[in-house]
């Protein structure tokens, strides 16, 4: 069965188009019919599917070696010398404006690879800047309140459904740290082993978290950590001038989404921006993350950036 394409990363090395097999510094033709295809943009940017061919079984362009060193001589399109490292390449070189660079440069695929890693990396320092502006923000006036739900739930049953949650562990602290709130809230009966000693119940729990944290805007790691005690959050959720107001969920703030444009580490092979992958697990510890991501703050705004083009557009059947 013949594959399909979607990206020319997942294309083997040797499979090439008609048209880059005749592109190679020398040229071959393709023989037989097509081992596979792919569908992406072509030159005008429209959804195009173009044959490929084994580049192992091709064979020599008629062109004699006088031919191909005429048209080497009088060829101004295209480039098969890397400005960057100097490879020679066998396939065209591709242009791209490299950070720092007024002019764009021709390079190979190595060198595009990292061209387009750099310029993903200076796209994220200045999304740095905000980020760390906002953490500042949070910590100089430390009207916030960051907060840790654990959920205590008991393991699977024999049938293998799932159990709901017994009791909830509420951490609270400010942006610089200090406490506010350490609370255990029994959910269900208040003898199940995984409910912690001292436990409150629900609504005593909640009207201490909604004195503590009243006029504190929540963070928390992912913001619908805190859908368990949403209506802690709410200031009076019993008021009957306005439910509709009172009702809607609150503003929560995502420290995940924060810190991951803080690291701004990529995905080497894609240049996608890496997520955390693992939670902080305690409130004082997200606090410690946003007190760090402040203190780069100043220091994020002072970084000199290169200016920053959009990248050019690659046309499906030339580019790899």
């Amino acid at each position: 069965m013949t594959t399909t394409y979607d990206n020319w990363r997942d294309v083997p090395e040797h499979y090439r188009t008609r048209t880059q097999l005749a592109d190679l510094d020398l040229p071959r033709v393709p023989v037989g019919d097509p081992v596979a295809w792919i569908e992406t943009r072509n030159a005008i940017g429209r959804r195009d599917c173009f044959d490929l061919y084994d580049a192992t079984t091709s064979e020599p362009s008629p062109a004699t070696a006088k031919t191909l060193e005429a048209a080497a001589a009088r060829r101004s399109a295209k480039n098969y010398c890397c400005q960057d490292c100097g490879a020679r390449t066998d396939s065209p070189t591709t242009a791209l404006r490299l950070p720092g660079k007024s002019v764009p440069c021709e390079l190979c695929r190595t060198c595009l690879h990292i061209g387009h890693l750099r310029r993903a990396q200076s796209a994220r320092a200045l999304a740095r800047i905000d980020v760390t502006a906002r953490a500042a923000a949070w910590v100089s006036r430390d009207t916030a309140a960051v907060i840790e739900v654990t959920n205590h739930t008991p393991p699977p049953g024999e049938s293998g459904r799932r159990k709901p949650p017994v009791a909830l562990t509420v951490q609270a602290v400010t942006p610089t740290g200090q406490p506010l709130a350490d609370l255990s809230i029994r959910l269900r009966n208040s003898r199940h082993a995984l409910v912690p000693p001292g436990a409150l119940d629900r609504d005593t729990a909640f009207a201490q978290l909604r004195t503590i944290l009243a006029g504190r805007a929540p963070i928390a790691w992912h913001a619908r950590d805190l859908d368990p005690i949403t209506l802690a959050l709410i200031p009076d959720p019993f008021a009957v001038d306005d439910l509709s107001d009172h009702w809607r969920r609150p503003a929560v703030r995502s420290l995940h989404d924060a810190v991951a444009t803080w690291r701004g580490e990529l995905h080497p092979h894609t240049g996608r921006l890496l997520a955390p992958s693992l939670r902080p697990g305690r409130a004082d510890r997200m606090a410690l993350l946003i007190r760090r991501m402040a203190a780069d703050h100043h220091h994020a705004s002072d970084t000199q950036l290169p200016t920053l083009d959009h990248p050019p557009t690659s046309t499906g059947e030339t580019s790899r």
